[in-house]
């Protein structure tokens, strides 16, 4: 009884005119801040894993190719910029014959070690 006494009180003031038009006109005023944060809250579940991208991915890859137009030397620092680190890769005999080692483990003995655990007996 006294449930549905409270409920009776509660429905009538809320048709109380007066008390529905101070509700309606308080409205609580947002910061433009708050409001931004409001509308972006996504972004921040984002954030952890742009910057473990920032961090362990894109400036490595960055570094790295920095590095490869340079001839370092961690003694002497670096001693000279530019392509001349590919001219050397692309001219050098060499390097044909590590490319053919390359693909003949790439394309030989990988498959044939591969089908070498395909017909062994499990045990």
């Amino acid at each position: 009884m006294a449930g549905r006494l409270f409920m009776l009180k509660r429905n009538a003031a809320i048709c109380d005119k007066e008390v529905l038009d101070e509700l309606c006109t308080q409205t609580t005023q947002r910061t433009p801040f708050k409001r931004w944060c409001d509308e972006n809250t996504g972004l921040f579940f984002l954030i952890p894993w742009i910057l473990g991208f920032l961090i362990f991915k894109a400036y490595p890859f960055a570094s790295s190719l920095v590095y490869s137009f340079t001839d370092l030397n961690f003694f002497k620092g670096i001693s000279q910029y530019g392509v001349m680190n590919y001219v050397e890769i692309f001219t050098s005999r060499k390097t044909v014959s590590v490319l053919l080692t390359t693909v003949k483990y790439a394309f030989i003995t990988v498959p044939l070690s591969w089908c070498s655990r395909c017909s062994s007996p499990t045990s």
